[in-house]
């Protein structure tokens, strides 16, 4: 918009502010507005609505009240990044999209909000659009009642997905979706997997230490298949089997009667 049409506008009555005042919300404006985003953005932060600013950014006239009140409002605002983040409407979308990731499913925010699934759905829209969070790369899905505590400790005794998934009755699909809204990704998994193989070969020596009544050496252990595939594995997660007995406080001495440990259990080896 023009001096000449502010001008003109204001002899009608229609503004009451100078024309400089009118021309600079107007560049002001529209130096914040780009795009769609923009403006949204910009309707949030100073909580107008955002059809008149549509019309400043296609060169119409609007009210001298929504004038005023944006020559107040830009004057007034200087942190706008700031305004935006504290701003109710966005920490609703904030709010909407954290209850989404925790559910999984339009259906069961709106339950817990009282809201409409489309409502629901705007919301998120409008979130995603501002750049808040990307809504559109999750896939909703019928979450089941399966706690995270229980998937992990699950996995672990497991340590394979598939077999996961068939201990809950579901697609490997649907399982990579549940690890996904517990956003359990590919390196938490290997971390749950090598406990699990670790706790294993503890569980595997316990029941050879109670059969042979006394610990094994590398030799001892070469000399069984089970014992063998054993010490492959210590070696794997423990680097050697020096390093697995100083986890384990297995006080080692083959050659005399000493005592020997395992945490707290205590057995007496032979000569």
């Amino acid at each position: 918009m023009n001096s000449l049409r502010l001008k003109n506008a204001r002899k009608n009555g229609k503004l009451n502010l100078s024309a400089n005042s009118e021309l600079w919300v107007f560049k002001r404006l529209r130096q914040m507005i780009q795009n769609e985003t923009h403006l949204l953005k910009v309707s949030i932060i100073f909580g107008v609505n955002p059809t008149p600013l549509r019309k400043i950014m296609a060169g119409k006239l609007v009210s001298r009240y929504f004038i005023k009140k944006m020559f107040v409002k830009l004057k007034k605002e200087k942190n706008f990044d700031s305004a935006f983040f504290k701003s109710p409407m966005v920490r609703r979308f904030l709010a909407v999209y954290g209850i989404y990731r925790k559910e999984g499913s339009l259906v069961n925010v709106a339950r817990n909000l009282g809201l409409s699934r489309e409502r629901v759905r705007q919301l998120l829209y409008k979130g995603n659009k501002l750049g808040l969070f990307d809504y559109k790369k999750i896939k909703e899905f019928s979450k089941p009642r399966i706690p995270k505590k229980k998937i992990i400790r699950d996995f672990q005794n497991l340590r394979r997905l598939n077999k996961l998934a068939k201990l809950y009755k579901m697609s490997t699909a649907q399982l990579s979706k549940l690890l996904q809204h517990y956003q359990i990704d590919k390196a938490t998994l290997n971390t749950i997997r090598t406990k699990g193989e670790k706790l294993k070969c503890i569980n595997q020596y316990t029941s050879l230490l109670k059969q042979s009544g006394r610990h094994l050496s590398s030799s001892d252990l070469q000399e069984t298949k089970k014992g063998h595939y054993l010490s492959f594995k210590i070696t794997k997660y423990w680097g050697s089997i020096h390093t697995f007995r100083k986890e384990l406080n297995i006080s080692f001495f083959p050659r005399n009667g000493q005592t020997f440990k395992v945490g707290r259990i205590k057995l007496i080896g032979s000569k």
